[in-house]
């Protein structure tokens, strides 16, 4: 029985300094969250009217287009590179809190697609002169393909006719179903025979579908620009869109009608600097210029009709994003409210929750250790009237100093065989006497007392030195290990300060918050 308090002492003390302790700081941490609200949300009209709409879509947007694809320039708000949706707007106008703050609603999805056949080739006299037909009605015949030497012909031919395009479909007289249509060409002259036909050839005849849809689209408050968008009904056709004007812009690089204002909204973009690397023959109109803008496409890839068919409406995708941004009306529709959600990101105190419940059991631990040694020394039997707990109350049985000290002759340094010789035949007694209700014990010589009770014995010395015992953990074998553990992490400490110092710092080796409190911590 004895052990037990012994043991929960211990426990105590090492549940204190080593779990307690240590865990009280890494069981809070800072942590971002994020705080969903309710929110009403309103709307703007889709887009101008059908007959506004060309006069918006110049060349603005195109250069816009380009900043985009050439230069990583920000896309517009609402938009990505693939689809454009409708804007929306927190109705209470809400100033932007916290970082990382998004918008969600529901709202509509504009998009295209492109739909592509190949098409039939012929060169009847086995030269340089060919013709491509859709199978639908659209000739397109008598196409010179002169290239130079080791020169590549990509080409992307749209339907309406302009002075500013050298290549369109409408003076073959195509008819009037294939006005929103166009012919892609790509042919390497390194591939030429002698005759100027060519062993390599792909031609394609594309055409551009519009839809619309409903959505839950998802943007950052701070530049509107989407995160994601997720359909939540069926997709139909787009009808909004003036596609006569917008496929005249981009198959021509110019409005269909007179447009005056800024030079730059009605200049032309001249691709052929940013293609030089490319030996393209010349000349080739914008979309070939957006399309070589992917710079993850070789120029011999465009030899597969799959990767043209990729790369042509990846440019279609996003300029009709951009332009869709730039025909949308910016009045909020009256009565067109919906709710919708703004989640804020906040920085916030985080309880680790594993830390935490380490800590709690600790403490629970630890209450009980107390409890036990409050019972144990409660019922432990013990006859002293006082608990001598200092040096003091030792000294405080020996009021009689003048008795002892002149035997021991003011040195407290004797030996065992010494101090025998010094005390021989001198005999003492402890009395103990009661003091305004309190109990005192006192040293007294055995002689000067009239009452005396002798207990039978004699005072053995020792004639040998006591040897100290010493436990395991002191021992040699372990102190070298833990010295050891100590210098091989000073040395790690040292190694990981010097490799932070040169980098400015470490990148954590995981994102969880449990991971960082016990790297940190």
């Amino acid at each position: 029985m004895g052990h037990w308090s012994v043991f929960s002492a211990g426990i105590t003390t090492i549940l204190v300094f080593w779990v307690i302790t240590p865990l009280q700081s890494a069981v809070f941490a800072t942590s971002l969250q994020r705080i969903s609200y309710d929110s009403t949300v309103s709307h703007i009209q889709t887009v101008v009217p059908i007959g506004q709409q060309s006069s918006v879509l110049n060349t603005k947007f195109l250069n816009q287009a380009y900043g985009v694809s050439w230069l990583d320039a920000q896309l517009p708000s609402f938009t990505t590179k693939d689809l454009a949706v409708r804007p929306f707007y927190l109705s209470n106008n809400t100033m932007v809190q916290g970082q990382g703050e998004t918008w969600t609603a529901p709202t509509v999805s504009c998009w295209t697609q492109l739909d592509c056949e190949p098409a039939v080739v012929t060169n009847p006299k086995m030269n340089h002169i060919y013709s491509f037909d859709d199978g639908q009605g659209c000739l397109y015949n008598d196409v010179g393909l002169d290239l130079a030497a080791s020169q590549t012909f990509l080409q992307y031919i749209g339907y309406y006719c302009s002075p500013y395009s050298d290549y369109n479909l409408q003076y073959f007289s195509c008819p009037d179903v294939a006005q929103h249509r166009f012919l892609s060409i790509w042919a390497d002259a390194t591939t030429r025979s002698a005759t100027g036909a060519y062993a390599n050839m792909t031609a394609l005849f594309c055409t551009p579908s519009y839809y619309t849809e409903d959505v839950m689209a998802t943007v950052l408050a701070s530049d509107l620009i989407v995160i994601s968008v997720q359909p939540t009904g069926p997709p139909k056709p787009f009808v909004e869109f003036n596609i006569t004007s917008f496929e005249h812009i981009i198959d021509n690089g110019i409005s269909d009608i007179p447009y005056t204002g800024d030079f730059y909204d009605d200049y032309i973009l001249n691709m052929n600097p940013k293609t030089l690397a490319d030996n393209l023959s010349w000349p080739f109109t914008q979309m070939v210029g957006f399309a070589r803008a992917d710079r993850h496409i070789s120029i011999a890839e465009f030899s597969q009709p799959a990767t043209m068919h990729r790369a042509y409406e990846n440019v279609h995708k996003l300029l009709f994003a951009i332009a869709m941004a730039h025909i949308a009306d910016n009045n909020i529709t009256p009565g067109d409210d919906t709710q919708g959600t703004r989640l804020v990101a906040v920085n916030a105190i985080v309880v680790i929750r594993f830390f935490a419940m380490i800590l709690e059991v600790s403490l629970a631990l630890v209450a009980i250790g107390c409890i036990s040694l409050g019972i144990i020394y409660w019922k432990q039997p013990n006859l002293m009237s006082y608990d001598p707990a200092s040096l003091a109350d030792l000294m405080s049985l020996l009021p009689a100093v003048h008795l002892i000290d002149p035997l021991l002759g003011n040195c407290g340094y004797l030996t065992a065989v010494e101090l025998e010789a010094k005390f021989h035949g001198e005999r003492f007694e402890l009395i103990i006497e009661c003091v305004h209700g309190k109990h005192m014990l006192h040293l007294r010589r055995a002689q000067d007392s009239t009452t005396t009770r002798t207990i039978p014995g004699k005072l053995r010395a020792s004639k040998k030195a006591v040897q100290g015992v010493r436990p395991i953990e002191l021992r040699a074998p372990i102190g070298l290990m833990f010295s050891s553990m100590l210098l091989a992490a000073v040395a790690v400490l040292a190694i990981y300060s010097r490799i932070a110092g040169e980098a400015d710092g470490m990148a954590s080796p995981t994102s969880s918050i449990l991971g960082n409190q016990i790297i940190l911590n």
